[in-house]
């Protein structure tokens, strides 16, 4: 679980879904109850598979963002930028 900061950054501006919401909806949609343990156990398997195969690029692209910010800012505004606390950008930014 990441530590975050007190203050998230605030949401995208429009009417389009953020990714996390768009994850929240087919988390809800797994989870839900009206689907037999089955049908809700395959949801939720699809739905963490979807995850594993794409944490190792997100986490990529993360930190070569983060980096980028890193060569104009400090890892307090970066991590103000982002949503995290200093110490967590200071990782993410050193591969951990």
């Amino acid at each position: 679980m990441e530590n975050t900061e007190s203050a998230a950054p605030d949401p995208p501006t429009g009417d389009r879904p953020s990714p996390a919401d768009l994850f929240e909806i087919a988390a809800e949609r797994a989870l839900d109850d009206s689907a037999g343990p089955a049908e809700r156990a395959a949801m939720i398997t699809e739905l963490l598979k979807a995850v594993d195969r794409r944490q190792k690029e997100l986490t990529e692209t993360r930190r070569a963002d983060v980096l980028t910010l890193r060569e104009t800012m400090t890892l307090a505004k970066v991590g103000k930028a982002i949503g995290l606390s200093t110490g967590r950008v200071d990782q993410i930014a050193k591969g951990k």
